[in-house]
């Protein structure tokens, strides 16, 4: 199932993101966050490693897509491009802020394509 996430953010900004819902084992923050009762009340779903693997091919050449029209997203992340989008000159700010406040890479490491 999918479903579509649109936001008008401003004038001239809109977020559109496809969200895609499939049955599966549940992820490690799902057994971390979700209380007993709530276990309880909801079984969690067998494996399902083809759906898994074709929903993210999917969302690949989606990101894909919207990286070759130029779209960023507002979500910056693991997820979509970022570092890799952005203009040269700005990614040595980008680190260097990074190396600042974090210089051992603690902080969500490897996110928005930062490699330090």
């Amino acid at each position: 199932m999918v479903s579509r996430l649109l936001t008008v953010v401003g004038n001239h900004v809109f977020s559109y993101e496809p969200v895609f819902n499939w049955h599966d084992a549940w992820l490690p923050i799902h057994h971390a966050t979700v209380s007993r009762e709530m276990k309880a009340k909801v079984p969690e779903p067998a494996a399902n490693p083809e759906a898994c693997e074709l929903v993210m091919e999917v969302r690949g050449e989606i990101i894909a897509l919207f990286t070759g029209f130029g779209a960023q997203s507002n979500q910056i992340g693991r997820t979509y491009h970022y570092i890799d989008v952005m203009r040269p000159e700005s990614r040595p700010l980008l680190e260097g802020i990074k190396h600042v406040l974090d210089p051992d890479n603690r902080v969500n490491p490897g996110a928005m394509g930062l490699g330090l």
